[in-house]
């Protein structure tokens, strides 16, 4: 009988960095778009990218990811309105936040766009449970508190530290994962580390009681 086992994925500049984990053993593989991961057949997968787009304002778990982050609150963004991220270039979505929220919508949600874009259209017709996942709570999780910068050596240390505590060898994975940013498969292996927390029902929800956009999606971090 084969083993159980999981996904997480994060963005990488070569397209997106997959963890496979079943509790035991990791591996990683790196392709261009997440549609590429559609085969594995693993039980559940885990992506540090929004699900769930609101409509007008805030989502709820990015005010409650925020919270529990405190000092490293400004690592989790709020995601904008659907319509939003349709627009086709910059300055149209920037009028329109201004015209919903009063408020400039920042280059880093834009720069994101495509990526979340990408995982909305994934879950129309995903191939497994797909669930939205933060990495700097997902550490907040595994250590007890909100690490420092992960663009620190002091933060890269004490993330590979926590993952190799929890039976997590991110050592193992340097011939799967190339020249792949060593931030983005530290992130990839704690989001595996979370979607095997949510196979074994030990995840957090933030919130507890998730609202749901206008395509049935609920709007909640796991970690």
């Amino acid at each position: 009988m084969t083993a159980s086992r999981v996904l997480g994925l994060d963005g990488c500049r070569e397209g997106w960095v997959g963890v496979f984990y079943d509790g035991t053993t990791i591996s990683a593989s790196v392709r261009p778009r997440i549609e590429d991961f559609r085969d594995e057949g693993v039980e559940l997968m885990g992506v540090d990218m929004p699900i769930g787009l609101p409509s007008t304002g805030r989502r709820r778990c990015d005010e409650a990811g925020k919270a529990l982050l405190g000092r490293r609150a400004s690592t989790l963004f709020h995601v904008p309105p659907r319509v939003v991220l349709e627009a086709t270039t910059f300055d149209k979505a920037n009028r329109r936040h201004r015209e919903l929220l009063g408020l400039g919508l920042t280059r880093q949600s834009w720069n994101l766009r495509d990526k979340i874009l990408e995982v909305d259209a994934w879950m129309e017709r995903a191939p497994f449970p797909t669930f939205e996942v933060h990495p700097e709570i997902s550490f907040t999780k595994l250590t007890g508190a909100p690490l420092s910068t992960k663009k620190s050596f002091a933060g890269v240390m004490a993330r590979r530290r926590a993952l190799v505590e929890a039976g997590l060898d991110v050592e193992s994975l340097v011939s799967d994962v190339g020249a792949t940013g060593v931030d983005d498969v530290l992130d990839a292996t704690v989001v595996a580390w979370s979607a095997w927390e949510l196979l074994q029902d030990r995840a957090w929800r933030l919130p507890e009681d998730p609202d749901f956009d206008d395509h049935g999606l609920a709007m909640a971090i796991f970690a």
